[in-house]
């Protein structure tokens, strides 16, 4: 079914201050927006949650376009709606108010089932990257939100068909077996993510994202807190958003330090050599083993456990002390997960 609908849809009267309706003669200077058939019927199809009132979603797009609030006249719609309330008209604000019979009347047409004919619905949309800033936050907030749930028709909705994603552990899937281990937390765990940094790039129809999430987990009465670092790529196409990519990396941190008795801590003071060439000397000093080497600046360990130490800042790295079997001290590892430099101890 096709309709005629005008290539240009004017924002045509303005009330101001006092109550009064004015129109706009041969264009004045405030009519600051113009909207095309194009993004009302984006507006339409991108207004959520689905059984929010299809204004919300034109509300998104005049606002997109321009820096004027923009409200509905009263006769023509008795409520604005958003996905946290509904504020009838005479309450919203500021008092200035555009009346959008042509906008009403378009919409309309398109949730009767018409779509103007030269208009390619599937066409991306030039939106300003604050806009679609927002738009992939909320989005990315709500991927988050349905996790502890299992709630897969979000995820459905949201990924593309050929997405793709790293997890945590180095784990590929597609986006069946993303879909398929979404689950609800069990028994006994209470958990919640929310996005804390949040950065894009726009690039056409293509933003890459990266965003840091705050995870806190109730494990059977003991509160654990975890970040993690994703990497997103979304992709514009059929008049939405969709996330193509995600990459995601546990944030590593520091773990606690303990305090070793002085006697304890000193015992691995020495020179230590991983090469003829290369050698370094451990001094003990408050609660902390200080590395001093020729040309480099010192570096300061402390103790996570007896023998295990580790370097504030550089979480993925730990430095074992080894022993022989009387309980001296041979030397130490540098162990960056699985894989150690060995380094000997020197007489003294």
């Amino acid at each position: 079914m096709s309709c005629a609908v005008p290539d240009i849809i004017h924002l045509a009267q303005h009330e101001d201050g006092g109550g009064n309706v004015r129109s706009a003669p041969g264009g004045a200077s405030w009519m600051m927006h113009r909207l095309t058939p194009l993004s009302v019927l984006a507006a339409a199809r991108r207004s959520r949650p689905p059984d929010v009132v299809i204004w919300y979603g034109v509300v998104e797009r005049i606002l997109a376009m321009g820096g004027t609030r923009i409200v509905y006249d009263r006769a023509a719609v008795t409520r604005v709606a958003t996905p946290h309330r509904h504020m009838p008209l005479h309450r919203a604000r500021p008092a200035a108010r555009y009346a959008v019979s042509e906008i009403i009347a378009c919409t309309a047409l398109l949730l009767a089932g018409c779509t103007p004919p030269h208009v390619d619905p599937g066409a991306a949309i030039s939106q300003p990257a604050a806009v679609v800033e927002a738009e992939l936050r909320h989005d990315t907030q709500a991927l988050l939100d349905a996790v502890a749930p299992g709630d897969v028709q979000v995820w459905d909705e949201l990924l593309d068909p050929n997405a793709i994603q790293v997890d945590e552990n180095d784990v590929v899937r597609d986006k069946g077996q993303i879909l398929a281990g979404l689950t609800p937390l069990g028994p006994g765990l209470i958990g919640t993510l929310a996005v804390d940094d949040f950065r894009m790039v726009l690039h056409g129809t293509v933003a890459v994202v990266t965003h840091e999430d705050a995870e806190s987990l109730d494990y059977h009465g003991q509160m654990i807190r975890s970040r993690f670092r994703n990497t997103d790529t979304w992709v514009r196409a059929d008049g939405r958003w969709r996330l193509l990519a995600s990459q995601v990396l546990a944030v590593l941190q520091d773990p606690p330090a303990v305090h070793l008795g002085r006697a304890t801590l000193c015992g691995y003071a020495g020179r230590y050599a991983m090469t003829n060439d290369i050698a370094v000397t451990l001094q003990c000093a408050g609660d902390s083993l200080v590395v001093k080497q020729d040309g480099r600046p010192d570096r300061v360990f402390l103790a996570e456990v007896r023998d295990v130490f580790f370097e504030p800042g550089r979480p993925r790295t730990r430095r074992i002390f080894q022993r022989d079997g009387r309980g001296a001290i041979t030397g130490f590892v540098d162990r960056r997960e699985a894989r150690d430099v060995a380094w000997r101890r020197l007489a003294q």
